[in-house]
């Protein structure tokens, strides 16, 4: 079928061809977004406040420790440990409220240090973990400068992002490609039968993929290898988050599309069982993940279904087209590309103008809508590099696109092999830019997205001993290096509402002088004093972040 099996003994095959040169820029485009992702770091929620606070020195012994998060979390694990390592609370008195999670602790505690260490779930399915330190009646040492253990659940994640490529692509596939033959393909028989063994050894593999992931899932939120596979725990914490709701939506719409597939051109069943595979495929990627999750969730939920559907009826025609080109008749071929040209045009459309909200909604920094603070998201984080990888694809799939629209579709009217020929190389083109594109969303998993409210501004840094003591009015552009369990060692994330407080109370580090009644432009609470001549205040505005004074 290519031109080189053609060409005359003696000459030299060409050294690279436009599509072998786009080939490339695929491959490469897929190594620099697998290459963004970070080493460590695979929470995605972000610890706001502990009490005790990590290093704290008490008097007397807490009736129970508190986690505050910058997201609604799900408990795996919240646990203190005394010196001897010994469990000194029972998980059974672990409660979770929205972003905050309590563990009621016995009476009576003896003086010593402690350790509180707890991994969570987010909102997106992806875990958070990590511990603090507190002492009763002594002061715990400070925190020796130890290198990073290695993740025992790396593994599983890195699995976890083949497995979730795998298996959006064979659901887009799948439950599109019967959308392909409602939509696009009518009553023809031949090419349904033609193309029907395909699209159920893809709904096959996205059941098998999605069963997988589950487990893999679990092994990841509680933090164990690919050898947790063969324990229920892996299981049954996989089937409880919100990897195992998606996965369920999932099997529906699998079951949905191969009953229509079954009863294709028998029944009018047929058309409503393809119609609500492809819905329920899309509604099962809005269950879960980063952009189904971004604030507020209203909008950004039915935006991926959205975003989800056309992108199922985009790469689900592919395989199609490519059959319908290599053994239907020319004029049928031509038929059955024109008429998907014309729906596509409508299909991108929709298509770019959800994943464009979607993107400013998870790039966003809280509260802020300018392109500073986006382009800065962007060029700051993992994520937005991985993003901007993703993006790039996007352009190459969407410029495909348009070149078979606008060239190789109107030139199959002419008659001939050479565009046939050409655009079904193009057609294999975008399916390898398809599943780069699903290969950088599935690693999105492993990195957090800027978190909307908590620590890790990029820019200028000031530190300070503690977060018990001292204080700092920040510069709009900062960072806030991060202590032990996730939690920050600053006092301050983004503060824009400086103005409140007379420039002469200001500085930068040691103690604070704040006005008598510190004026907030949002809610503001005091948590429990150390003695009567220390008070630490925490002053959270929406579109700010947080700041936290003590003095």
């Amino acid at each position: 079928m290519h031109s080189n099996l053609h060409r005359p003994p003696g000459l030299p095959a060409p050294a690279c061809t436009p599509f072998r040169a786009l080939f490339r820029v695929v491959l490469l485009l897929a190594l620099a977004g697998m290459a963004a992702i970070p080493r460590t770091g695979w929470a995605h929620a972000v610890l706001m406040e502990s009490v005790p606070a990590d290093g704290a020195t008490l008097d007397a012994p807490p009736a129970e420790l508190r986690l505050s998060f910058n997201e609604p979390v799900s408990p795996i694990r919240f646990q203190l440990l005394d010196q001897q390592g010994r469990d000194m609370a029972d998980p059974a008195g672990t409660v979770a409220e929205n972003d905050t999670v309590r563990l009621a602790l016995p009476p009576g505690l003896p003086q010593g240090l402690y350790v509180a260490s707890y991994r969570m779930t987010s909102a997106d399915g992806h875990p958070v973990a990590g511990s603090f330190t507190f002492g009763i009646g002594m002061t715990p040492p400070p925190p020796a400068a130890t290198p990073e253990p290695d993740d025992p659940a790396r593994t599983a994640a890195l699995a976890g992002v083949l497995l979730r490529a795998l298996h959006y692509a064979a659901l887009l596939a799948g439950t599109g490609g019967g959308l392909f033959l409602l939509l696009v393909g009518g009553r023809s028989s031949a090419l349904s039968d033609r193309v029907t063994p395909a699209l159920g050894a893809m709904l096959l593999a996205a059941g098998l993929s999605g069963l997988l992931l589950v487990g893999v899932t679990g092994a990841v939120l509680t933090g164990q290898p690919l050898a947790a596979l063969a324990t229920a725990s892996a299981w049954s914490t996989g089937a409880g988050s919100s990897v195992g709701l998606s996965i369920g939506i999932a099997a529906l719409a699998l079951l949905c599309t191969a009953g229509g597939l079954a009863g294709w051109g028998r029944s009018k069943a047929g058309w409503l069982l393809l119609a609500a595979g492809a819905l329920l495929g899309a509604l099962s990627l809005a269950a879960t993940g980063h952009a189904a999750t971004a604030p507020p969730r209203w909008l950004a939920a039915p935006l991926v279904a959205l975003h989800g559907l056309m992108a199922a009826f985009w790469v689900g025609a592919l395989w199609p087209l490519a059959v319908a080109l290599r053994l239907e008749p020319a004029a049928e071929a031509a038929r059955l590309t024109r008429r998907f040209s014309r729906l596509a045009v409508g299909a991108v459309a929709v298509l770019a103008g959800a994943g464009a909200i979607l993107s400013v909604l998870q790039l966003r920094p809280a509260g802020a809508v300018s392109g500073s603070a986006i382009l800065e998201a962007i060029l700051s984080t993992g994520y937005g590099w991985l993003w901007s990888g993703k993006m790039l694809a996007v352009l190459l799939l969407l410029g495909l696109a348009a070149w078979n629209r606008q060239s190789l579709t109107p030139a199959l009217d002419r008659g001939g092999t050479g565009p046939v020929r050409a655009l079904r190389r193009s057609i294999a083109l975008e399916m390898a830019v398809a599943g780069t594109i699903l290969l950088l969303s599935a690693s999105f998993a492993l990195t957090p997205r800027r978190a909307h409210g908590a620590a890790g501004w990029k820019g200028r840094r000031r530190d300070f001993p503690s977060s018990r003591s001292g204080t700092a009015i920040w510069p709009s552009s900062m960072s806030i290096r991060r202590g032990r369990g996730g939690t920050a060692s600053g006092s301050t994330s983004r503060t824009r509402t400086a103005s409140s407080w007379p420039p002469a109370r200001r500085r930068r580090n040691g103690s604070c002088q704040p006005p008598a009644s510190p004026r907030c432009d949002g809610p503001c609470r005091a948590s429990a004093p150390a003695s009567s001549a220390a008070t630490t205040w925490n002053c959270r505005w929406p579109a700010a972040g947080s700041c936290a004074w003590t003095c």
